[in-house]
């Protein structure tokens, strides 16, 4: 089979490639703006119009890629593709439509970024952010540092579940549930060794652990999923269990501000 046969399967693989992406992303964005419809302290970080133009690129550029494999899979001569001018019109158009849709695709790909960025940024503007003194707290080497962490899973392990899905930056998203208990993990057992901790602060982390220690994820793979949070009655449990500890230690229950430019497993 020529080389160019091979270029113009390709690139309707590609088209369909293209499609795929674009609707694939588009959808889990939709579930995920979904969940996010009743949040009151984080709102979507994308306008809806910006992820139709994600939409939108990726439909144009697939359909311009696929354009051009039909007609390089029909008039190839040897190595190269020529649509002949006796050709139906509607090979030349669909020939042109190549060009048009793979250039114009990338084209609105660029304006998407433009408008992500953008809209990240003001985002970030948006939400509250971690004081100085919080800040200076983090460092992990410091048992201060290991207690303001510990607040901080513990009041996200607390928040809303559109709160909890909301506090989180692309790309950590899709491992919400897990960050959150591995983080809960992590700083739980090194408070033993920074501060002293009386026996209902002590029973308070315990039970939270002691319903993460039963969900193994082997036998429990719902519970670690994202939609898990919204739907599963054990995160209820979770939630009552953190608002509990966080009472016991005499933090705040609230949602935790975030700290800017970085995601929230950016504390550790």
């Amino acid at each position: 089979m020529p080389m160019a046969a091979c270029g113009g399967i390709f690139s309707l693989l590609l088209g369909l490639g293209s499609v795929w992406v674009g609707v694939t992303v588009y959808r889990a964005d939709a579930r995920r703006r979904a969940l996010l419809t009743t949040s009151e302290a984080f709102g979507p970080l994308e306008s809806l119009a910006t992820m139709r133009l994600w939409l939108i690129a990726w439909l144009v550029m697939g359909l311009g890629w696929a354009c051009g494999g039909v007609p390089t899979v029909r008039y190839v001569i040897g190595d190269s593709v020529d649509v002949p001018a006796t050709a139906p019109l509607i090979d030349h158009v669909i020939w042109v439509s190549f060009a048009v849709g793979v250039c114009g695709g990338l084209a609105l790909l660029l304006t998407w970024g433009v408008m992500y960025s953008t809209e990240e940024k003001r985002w970030r503007a948006s939400q509250p952010v971690m004081d100085a003194a919080d800040e200076d707290l983090l460092d992990s080497n410091s048992a201060d540092g290991s207690l303001v962490s510990l607040r901080f899973t513990l009041q996200l392990l607390a928040a809303s579940a559109p709160d909890q899905l909301a506090h989180v930056l692309p790309p950590q998203r899709g491992h919400v549930a897990i960050d959150m208990v591995e983080g809960y993990e992590q700083w739980a057992s090194a408070v033993p060794t920074s501060r002293a901790l009386t026996d209902e602060q002590a029973h308070a982390l315990q039970a939270l652990s002691a319903v993460f220690a039963a969900q193994d994820q082997a036998e429990h793979p719902t519970f670690w999923g994202d939609a898990a949070l919204v739907a599963d009655a054990r995160w209820e449990q979770v939630r009552q269990l953190a608002r509990a500890a966080l009472v016991a230690v005499a933090w705040p229950v609230e949602v935790p501000p975030r700290q800017q430019d970085v995601g929230w497993e950016g504390i550790a």
